[in-house]
């Protein structure tokens, strides 16, 4: 229920006037309040002089980010606030940090922005099956997440930066393991529930037998990549696109255990399919097998020109020498109480306000119907989604 209310992105708040009024968001808090009672109520004493909480939810408090739950009746002080907070698959995954290996880390790998029409000459119109399956129309391209990949580009040394038409799955699953990767785009869940009756784009005419088995957690998750609408319904794709997208069973067979931190920038990165006991079965599961050590995704549909504009500063933070979890957590703390002042004042910034505006064009001195110390993104859809699973130390550049 919680969880629904904080990713509602559907009602319209927005109004017009003689000039631009911003939106102000709100939602009911009693329910977060009630669960941060019962989750937290009986031994918050236990934690006093403690700051790192180390999580390891179970059921559907997988897709819970327990840092936004409310301390207080007025909902403005938050668990975040007292608390530094980090998840683990499962407990056992704590012994993971003990891991050391001899594998070396390649340069920084940065894949954002993709063409998802990207196809080949002999492509042809298809209908749009599997992507209805997957519970999305055509997926379109999103500025905001190329500028986060140029600006994060430019914050890492050597980085390897892909956009638009390269941005290819085999840059992917091709190349030596990077140290720090980066990948801005449109995640993929389909919930447990196949179709019935078969797809036709999902059974291979020639042996008849299913090209995805949608019974198998690990290829109901995906991050959608250049080619993607090509791909999803059956259209034809230059063979270095691979499938167009590169699925949770994909990743797991990669080799990712020198990787220090993956950025999952992209929605439902952390949902799946929860087993009991087991933590949740998709791309979250996928990047921990392979061997990724630190991995940032989201837990609904994130707003991203907000979400780019998180991701910067949470590079800056990382790259200032903050803990991994703590730069994660401050950046949120930066979006929950950035001003229209501070919006206007950034590339990124503008996208924001010309989303929340739904408006194509906006300079910095348009007219808003607001005080210049406004707080718009300060409900939790636009940035409490993130969560930091795995090793939290400061990163080693």
């Amino acid at each position: 229920m919680l969880r629904l209310q904080l990713s509602d992105s559907s009602k319209k708040t927005l109004g017009w006037a003689s000039i631009l009024k911003l939106p102000t968001k709100e939602y009911d808090l009693s329910t977060a309040i009630q669960l941060c009672q019962l989750l937290f109520g009986n031994f918050r004493e236990a934690l006093e002089g403690y700051k790192h909480l180390i999580l390891a939810p179970d059921g559907n408090l997988n897709l819970l980010p327990f840092q936004i739950l409310p301390l207080d009746e007025t909902g403005k002080h938050l668990l975040m606030d007292e608390y530094t907070i980090s998840y683990l698959g499962v407990g056992r995954d704590i012994l993971r940090s003990g891991i050391k290996t001899e594998r070396t880390a390649d340069v920084p790998l940065i894949i954002a922005d993709p063409d998802f029409d990207l196809a080949s000459e002999q492509a042809h119109g298809q209908t749009n099956e599997l992507l209805a399956i997957f519970g999305c129309d055509r997926l379109s391209r999103t500025q905001s997440t190329g500028f986060l990949g140029e600006i994060v580009a430019q914050k890492l040394l050597n980085a390897r930066l892909y956009l638009g038409a390269e941005a290819l799955e085999t840059h992917l699953t091709t190349s030596k393991c990077p140290h720090i990767m980066l990948i801005a785009t449109h995640g993929l869940f389909l919930p447990d529930s196949p179709p019935t009756p078969p797809i036709p784009n999902l059974i291979d005419p020639k042996t008849q037998i299913p090209k995805l088995k949608l019974t198998n957690p690990m290829t109901r998750s995906a991050l959608a990549l250049a080619g993607a609408n090509t791909g999803l319904t059956g259209g034809s794709l230059p063979p270095k696109a691979g499938k167009g997208v590169v699925f949770a069973q994909d990743i797991a067979a990669l080799d990712l255990w020198a990787n220090e931190i993956t950025v999952l920038s992209a929605c439902d990165t952390a949902r799946g399919d929860i087993k009991i006991g087991e933590g949740v079965f998709g791309l979250r599961r996928a990047f921990t097998v392979a061997g990724a050590k630190t991995l940032v995704m989201s837990l609904w549909q994130v707003p991203d020109p907000a979400t780019a504009l998180l991701m910067e500063r949470f590079f800056d933070n990382l790259l200032c020498g903050m803990g991994r979890v703590e730069a994660l957590q401050s950046a949120q703390d930066y979006i929950r109480k950035i001003t229209v002042k501070e919006l206007r004042d950034s590339a990124l910034g503008l996208e924001v306000l010309k989303e929340l505006l739904e408006l194509k064009k906006l300079s910095a001195d348009t007219e808003i119907n607001c005080q210049e110390q406004d707080t718009p993104l300060e409900h939790p859809f636009y940035w409490g989604a993130w969560i930091c699973q795995g090793n939290t130390d400061p990163l080693m550049t």
